[in-house]
């Protein structure tokens, strides 16, 4: 049994994809296809559900996991100590960033400069298996471990316009009158859909949404081009609309969104993870106060 074989096993138990966990590692799924099968077979038990392009851990795949989970958490966790004692700032910071992509890139980038020892491991994808990271910034918790939150930000939801755009002449608008309008959203992984319907099923209709796409860039491009409206957060998006897109705040009463910082209670934290997340709330309180939860 090799250390490889447990770290692939662990990222197949929290993507359910071969081909995922090969991509996170650079190998061919083949490679972790392999490595899990010599595990099982030294095990002497089957640990994953094969289905089609999807595996799932099953009754002793998942007694396992919880073992194997422990282990490589207090291994990395030693190494991590014993970096911190060496007194130099080193090692990898593991990062999930959902929501206020652009203040955290700032963040990192500073960060960066000042402690070039220091690597990051980031992903934009909401995954399980929340322990395997160090910080989280999102606006919705996480669905696993037990995790403490700070408040990093809370920031009112404009709706963007193109300025040929009816609409474009007001400062403000109620959102129950934006039924029949063409909305461009998000993907449903994005925070930004969840607003966008959230707050349209508030006022009573189901939004219209005519473009759906992943890339924020591109989701503000089509708004401005006037192929549709958009929520959109008002700090996290401020200055990424050219001159032809008009924000008008929405009535009645406010809507915002909260972002925040998790982190597993009970998992070590290295000298490096915490001063970087130290700068992060420095990055956010230039926007608004953070507060303890």
């Amino acid at each position: 049994m090799e250390l490889l074989q447990l770290r692939y096993f662990k990222s197949a138990a929290l993507t359910e994809n071969f081909s995922r966990t090969a991509a996170q590692y650079m190998v061919p799924p083949s490679a972790v296809s392999q490595s899990i099968h010599k595990l099982e077979m030294e095990l002497g038990t089957v640990l994953f559900e094969r289905k089609a392009n999807r595996v799932r851990l099953n009754e002793k795949g998942r007694l396992y996991f919880q073992v194997v989970q422990q282990a490589l958490d207090a291994l990395d966790g030693g190494r991590e100590l014993i970096q911190d004692l060496s007194g130099q700032m080193c090692g990898e910071i593991r990062l999930m960033v959902q929501t206020n992509r652009r203040i955290v890139t700032q963040a990192i980038s500073r960060f960066k400069a000042e402690n070039p020892g220091v690597s990051f491991a980031i992903s934009h994808t909401p995954v399980s298996g929340c322990d395997a990271f160090d910080l989280i910034v999102s606006d919705s918790p996480p669905n696993t471990g037990t995790l403490s939150r700070t408040l990093l930000l809370s920031e009112e939801i404009l709706l963007a316009v193109a300025a040929c755009h009816p609409l474009a002449e007001q400062e403000s608008v109620n959102a129950a009158t934006l039924r029949g309008e063409r909305f461009i959203s998000t993907t449903p992984e994005n925070s930004m859909y969840r607003i966008t319907t959230a707050i349209c099923r508030e006022n009573g209709f189901a939004p219209d949404i005519s473009i759906q796409c992943d890339d924020p860039y591109c989701a503000r491009k089509y708004v401005e081009m006037g192929l549709g409206i958009s929520f959109v957060p008002s700090v996290s998006w401020q200055g990424q609309f050219s001159s032809q897109v008009r924000l008008l705040r929405l009535l009645p009463g406010t809507y915002t969104r909260d972002t925040y910082l998790y982190r597993t209670q009970d998992k070590y934290l290295s000298a490096a993870a915490k001063l970087f997340m130290d700068d992060l709330f420095d990055s956010f309180r230039s926007t608004t106060p953070s507060k303890e939860e």
